[in-house]
C-alpha cells in the first residue's frame, strides 16, 4: 500500500482542528471556545458522516474533448501554412499538448491553446503547430532539425515491425521467445560518436529474450524509420543504457497500452459531504498536464470549504543519476500513463470511457510499487476514499511509464484540509536499474492560501509542538534555495489572509546531492507566454549529452525578488537511492523471482505534507 503519512502528535492534529474553525490560540472565552471545538470537530470529521459512503465525488470535463483533439492529426496537415512543410513527405503526428494560460482568476477559462508536433521523416525535421481551438484554421508553423521528441505508441509499433524483417530477431520475435520493450533513452537526441544533435531519427526498442531462452542477446537497438532499417550499439544498447544478460532488474514488463499526450483528460472535481462542499480543484491528468515533458496529475484552482490553498500542484521535473554514470542521465518525462490495478468491485467512470478519473469507492488502487506487477486495469486518475489514522483523506492516484521506469504520483485530500503530495519509484525488468542510481522530484507548489499575498517563515524543530504566535520563526524576505542535513530537517510555515500552512518535510525526502541542486526553492510567481518565462520548469535545454540536472537558479540568481507578502511558489525536492546492496532495492543481486524483494516498499516514497494550523 502505498501510504506514509507523517506520524503527528495529538497537539499537531488538534491544532489542524483549531484552523478548520478558524479559532485564535489564545484569549477565547469559554462559550466561544466550546462552540468553535463542536464546529471544528464536526468539520474535519470522524464525526461528521457515518461511514466513507457519504464522502461524494463528482466530476465535470472541461477544456477540449478526444474528439477534438483527434480531429487535429487529420485537419491540420490540410491547412495551406502545414501542407508547406508537410506536402509530399512522408510524416506522422507525434503528439499533441494542450497549452494552458497561466491564470490567477478565481474561475479561469478553460484551457484552449494546443501545440502539435509532426515528424517529417523525408527531410528529417520535426513540425510544430500552434493555435486555438477556437480558431484551428489560423496556425503558427515552426520547423525544427535535431529536435527529436519522444516517439508516440503508434511510432513505437511501427519500429517494432521493422525488426519483423531483421534476420537476427524476426523469428524469436515471431515464435515469442523474446518481446519488446520501450527502454530509456526512447529516442536517440545525440550521435554517439560527434556528441551532436541527431539530424536522423532513430527510435529505441528493447528486445528481451524470456526466460530460459539465450540464443539470441538482450539488446537494445535503433530503428531508423525512415530507411526502415535497424541500428546496432556496440556493447549491445546506446551509451547511456545497458542491454546485459544478467543481471535483470525489475517487475516483468506486462507490454500493455499506455497513453500518450494528445489525451482528453482535464475535470472539476468537488469532493462534498452532506450537501456541503469539502473540496473543489480542477484536476489533470498525466497525458494532458502542462510543462516541457509534463508534470504527472497536475491540480489547480484547489479550495478546501471555498477557500483557496493552492493555485497549482504537479511535478514538472523528473530526473535519474547513475552513481557511476553507467546508464543515463536522464530528464523523464510525466505524462505516458500506464496500467495499474483498481479493483474487480464496482466502480464508477465519472468522466466516461476508460480513462480521465475513475472512482473507485473505498478500494485502495496498488501499482506495481505494492502488487509487484505490471499488469493493470485502467490508466489514467484513479480517486479512493482511505480512512487514515487521524484524518480520512481522497486519495487520487496516476502510474506513468518513462521507458523502464514506474513511477507513482499520488495526491491525498483529508477532510482536515491537509495535502499530501506523494512520488514512489519503481521499473520494469532492464539491466541498468540493476546499478546504484538517485531519483529526484520536485514538486512544484503555486500557493495562494486565501489569496496570492502570502509569506513563508522557516522553522527549526519539531513541528509537533508548533505553537501559533510563540514558536521561534525566521521570515524568508527573498527568492533563495535551501537544503537539508542529516542533523537538521526544518519545517515552513506559510502565511496568507486568515489561512496558514505548515509545510512539513521528512528525512525520508533524502537530501540534495550537486546532482539534485537543493532542496527547496521559494520563487515568485510569474507571467508570460512560455513555461520558461512563467518559471513552470526550465525548458530542460540538454546539451551535448549533459544538462539533465534542474536548472532552476538562474530565475533568481541575478536579481532576487521579495517573497515577504507576495504570490510565491514552492518547489520541493525528494531523492530516493536505488541501490543493489541494501534490502529495499527492487531486485537482489542474484536477480528476479523473490517475493517481497523485487518490489519497493513504502519507504521509497516521497513528499512533503501541508498541514492546516491556527492563525
Amino acid at each position: 500500500m502505498l501510504i506514509r503519512t507523517l506520524p503527528v502528535r495529538s497537539s499537531l492534529a488538534g491544532l489542524a482542528l483549531l484552523a478548520l474553525a478558524g479559532v485564535s490560540h489564545v484569549g477565547a472565552n469559554p462559550k466561544a471556545a466550546a462552540a468553535a471545538d463542536t464546529k471544528a470537530a464536526t468539520a474535519a470529521n470522524p464525526k461528521g458522516y457515518n461511514s466513507l459512503s457519504d464522502i461524494v465525488i463528482s466530476a465535470v470535463p472541461v477544456g477540449p474533448s478526444q474528439a477534438d483533439l483527434d480531429g487535429l492529426k487529420t485537419t491540420l496537415p490540410t491547412l495551406p501554412e502545414v501542407a508547406k512543410f508537410l506536402k509530399d513527405t512522408r510524416f506522422r503526428h507525434i503528439e499533441t499538448n494542450v497549452i494552458t494560460q497561466d491564470s490567477k482568476d478565481d474561475r479561469p477559462a478553460p484551457a484552449d491553446r494546443f501545440e502539435a508536433t509532426f515528424y517529417d521523416y523525408t527531410n528529417q525535421r520535426a513540425v510544430i503547430v500552434m493555435g486555438t481551438f477556437a480558431n484551428r484554421s489560423q496556425v503558427e508553423v515552426k520547423a525544427l532539425k535535431g529536435y527529436q521528441p519522444n516517439p508516440s505508441a503508434e511510432e513505437f509499433a511501427e519500429a517494432v515491425s521493422v525488426l519483423l524483417s531483421d534476420p537476427q530477431l524476426s523469428q524469436a520475435l515471431v515464435d515469442g521467445r523474446m518481446y519488446t520493450y520501450g527502454p530509456m533513452p526512447p529516442v536517440l537526441e545525440f550521435d554517439p560518436d560527434t556528441k551532436e544533435k541527431m539530424e536522423r531519427r532513430i527510435v529505441n526498442v528493447g528486445v528481451m529474450p524470456k526466460v530460459g531462452y539465450d540464443q539470441v542477446p538482450h539488446q537494445i537497438v535503433g530503428v531508423d524509420l525512415s530507411q526502415q532499417k535497424v541500428q546496432r550499439f556496440s556493447k549491445n544498447a546506446p551509451v547511456t543504457a545497458a542491454a546485459n544478460a544478467s543481471p535483470n532488474c525489475g517487475v516483468a514488463g506486462a507490454g500493455q497500452s499506455s497513453s500518450g499526450r494528445g489525451s482528453a483528460g482535464t475535470s472539476a472535481l468537488t469532493v462534498s459531504v452532506g450537501g456541503e462542499t469539502i473540496w473543489e480543484m480542477t484536476v489533470v491528468r498525466p497525458s494532458a498536464s502542462s510543462g516541457t515533458r509534463a508534470s504527472g496529475i497536475e491540480v489547480r484552482d484547489v479550495k478546501y470549504r471555498g477557500k483557496s490553498v493552492l493555485k497549482r500542484g504537479h511535478v514538472p521535473v523528473l530526473n535519474v543519476l547513475y552513481t557511476a554514470g553507467q546508464c543515463g542521465p536522464y530528464r523523464d518525462w510525466q505524462y505516458q500513463e500506464g496500467q495499474f490495478d483498481t479493483g474487480t468491485g464496482s466502480f464508477t467512470n465519472l468522466t466516461g470511457g476508460n480513462g480521465a478519473i475513475r472512482d473507485i469507492g473505498s478500494f485502495t488502487a496498488t501499482t506495481a510499487l505494492e502488487n509487484g506487477t505490471d499488469v493493470g486495469n485502467f490508466n489514467g486518475v484513479a480517486i479512493y476514499r482511505f480512512a487514515g489514522r487521524e484524518n480520512d483523506e481522497v486519495v487520487l492516484i496516476t502510474e506513468m511509464e518513462a521507458g523502464w521506469y514506474r513511477y507513482i504520483h499520488e495526491w491525498r485530500f483529508g477532510m482536515d484540509g491537509s495535502i499530501r503530495p506523494r512520488f514512489g519509484f519503481g521499473a520494469t525488468t532492464n539491466s541498468c536499474t540493476c546499478l546504484q542510481h538517485d531519483h529526484h522530484v520536485y514538486f512544484r507548489l503555486d500557493v495562494d492560501l486565501n489569496g496570492s499575498a502570502n509569506s513563508l517563515y522557516e522553522i527549526q524543530g519539531d513541528p509537533a509542538n508548533y505553537v501559533p504566535g510563540s514558536t521561534p520563526r525566521t521570515l524568508i524576505t527573498q527568492e533563495r534555495s535551501f537544503n537539508r542535513s542529516l542533523t537538521q530537517q526544518p519545517y515552513y510555515l506559510l502565511t496568507g489572509p486568515r489561512r496558514h500552512y505548515l509545510l512539513v518535510t521528512h528525512p525520508t525526502d533524502g537530501i540534495a546531492d550537486s546532482y539534485g541542486k537543493a532542496d527547496m526553492w521559494v520563487l515568485r510567481y510569474k507571467t508570460g507566454t512560455t513555461v520558461v518565462q512563467q518559471e513552470i520548469d526550465d525548458g530542460y535545454n540538454q546539451v551535448s549529452g549533459s544538462g539533465t540536472a534542474i536548472n532552476l537558479d538562474p530565475f533568481f540568481a541575478s536579481a532576487p525578488e521579495s517573497v515577504n507578502n507576495q504570490d510565491l511558489v514552492i518547489w520541493y525536492h525528494g531523492t530516493v537511492r536505488h541501490s543493489p546492496t541494501t534490502a529495499s532495492f527492487m531486485c537482489t543481486p542474484t536477480g528476479l523471482g523473490i517475493p517481497g524483494r523485487n518490489i519497493l516498499t513504502g519507504d521509497k516514497v516521497v513528499g512533503p505534507d501541508l498541514l492546516p494550523v491556527p492563525f
